[in-house]
């Protein structure tokens, strides 16, 4: 029987992925001794051009305040309290589209598992352990 391995794609700077942390830490904590986890990280922003103005650090702010909210994650917003940086995620990037070819992902945070059977997503987008961890036991348990 070939092993079953939990495959999670995602981006550290993602702000869904930041929200995602709690989730796949109770992966790891849960199915660590059942499963390999395997992480593989991509990213959003190509080019690293983008200089954060007034109105995009505007949109960060409400989108990760509604995130913060909805995940329970705490986000830091000093960061936010300035203009002029670049949200670069280049290298990031390379990974992303690399993976939309091999296999479709194209959305953060995604958690794939594999089995003889081979690839299936678990989840694609946040949603909460809550709601993973009864398909996982499923999976497993085949």
């Amino acid at each position: 029987m070939a092993p079953k391995i939990i495959i999670y794609f995602g981006d550290p700077m993602c702000s869904w992925c930041y929200g995602f942390t709690n989730s796949i830490q109770e992966l790891r904590a849960r199915y660590g001794d059942r499963t390999d986890i395997i992480l593989v990280m991509g990213g959003l922003r190509p080019a690293g051009t983008h200089v954060v103005d007034d109105h995009y650090r505007n949109f960060l702010r409400r989108h990760w305040q509604e995130i913060g909210e909805r995940t329970d994650q705490p986000f830091d917003l000093a960061i936010l309290d300035e203009t002029g940086w670049i949200y670069d995620t280049e290298k990031a990037c390379r990974a992303v589209v690399t993976m939309r070819r091999l296999i479709g992902v194209n959305s953060f945070p995604t958690v794939l598992v594999e089995d003889e059977n081979g690839l299936a997503a678990l989840t694609v987008g946040y949603r909460p352990f809550s709601e993973l961890a009864p398909p996982l036991e499923r999976w497993l348990e085949q």
